[in-house]
């Protein structure tokens, strides 16, 4: 049975012709009234389609709060993208010393205007006020701490395979069953990206091109003043993924598994593996320097999750993030930062 937003998809390509995939992907995870995270019963965890760091209980975000507590040393601006059910930022807020909570103005990036009345009632009690914007783009150059929490792996991305006759790129139309995808020549600006940060993969090679990541950037770096990104996604170095994946990493999520990413588009979450090469590469274009890099346990361990487990009596929550099997060793920390934040 077709999903309320395949049927909607359909009629437009049928109207438009086939898709982009990055048109179809912002359409599955977007779309104000059909998309992935618009729906109000979406959640992760246990309940959800896939689970986050966030989900194992408050230890991640109270160990991320000892971070924040030395960014509000000084006035400034804590801005959250994608918060989803806000389970990150309230466990970092609970955990922060009410002096820092004091001084830093909270600001939540949700473009979907169905969930703020939720993050403001889950808020209410800990900030004095909360901004919500629906895009970063909305925020003035201040002191700001951006932290997102697997956002970069939910932007709309161009799939992309090397042929003997150039890069093919993935595009969405209609087949016998319904949705199909379809190939067609790339068009300038992908083939530029591409060239630029994958150009050694060799014919039969697929890659993942996400130019909105470049948009992205470019407008953290247009609000950091001074200011600091920490960005935490699974992925990881070029050469350490893409080279042993000539599949590509595109995939779907629904009920824990990995499903076709066409198949009940809405119902699904779309997603890839984070280029951080081409994280770095990009974040150096839009005037940001990285900081630090390397994996989300090292992260952890630097800002002391085992002394703040011991505080909290989640020992056993330690496991998630520090043994193979859990988050270690899949998910990447970055830091970028601009003007000396």
């Amino acid at each position: 049975m077709a999903s309320p937003l395949e049927e909607v998809l359909a009629s437009r390509i049928q109207a438009e012709g086939p898709l982009p995939f990055p048109s179809f992907m912002e359409a599955c995870l977007y779309h104000p009234e059909h998309g992935y995270y618009a729906r109000r019963e979406f959640t992760t965890g246990r309940e959800g389609d896939f689970a986050t760091s966030a989900d194992v209980g408050p230890l991640f975000g109270a160990t991320l709060a000892r971070a924040v507590d030395t960014f509000a040393q000084q006035d400034g601006r804590l801005v959250e993208l994608g918060p989803g059910q806000g389970r990150m930022l309230h466990d970092i807020l609970t955990h922060l010393p009410e002096s820092s909570r004091d001084v830093l103005e909270v600001v939540l990036v949700e473009p979907f205007e169905t969930h703020h009345p939720r993050l403001e009632e889950r808020f209410a009690d800990m900030v004095d006020e909360l901004t919500i914007v629906d895009h970063v783009a909305e925020l003035d150059p201040a002191r700001t701490l951006v932290i997102m929490n697997e956002v970069l792996d939910a932007l709309p991305a161009q799939p992309v395979a090397r042929t003997e006759e150039g890069w093919q790129a993935l595009h969405v139309g209609l087949g016998e069953d319904g949705l199909a995808p379809e190939r067609a020549p790339a068009d300038e600006a992908t083939v530029a990206f591409v060239e630029e940060h994958a150009a050694e993969l060799p014919v039969g090679s697929k890659y993942e091109a996400s130019l909105a990541t470049r948009d992205l950037l470019q407008d953290l770096g247009r609000i950091l003043d001074p200011g600091a990104v920490l960005a935490l996604d699974y992925g990881g170095q070029f050469q350490d993924v893409w080279p042993q994946r000539p599949e590509g990493t595109l995939r779907g999520f629904r009920n824990h598994r990995v499903v076709d990413p066409f198949s009940q588009p809405g119902l699904t979450d779309i997603t890839y593996d984070v280029d951080f090469t081409m994280v770095q590469a990009e974040a150096r274009a839009a005037g940001l320097t990285t900081a630090s890099y390397g994996a989300q346990e090292r992260l952890m361990v630097h800002l002391g999750i085992v002394d703040v487990a011991k505080s909290l009596g989640a020992m056993q929550a330690v496991k998630q993030f520090l043994v193979p099997g859990g988050f270690a060793g899949r998910f990447q920390a970055i830091t970028l930062s601009h003007g000396g934040g």
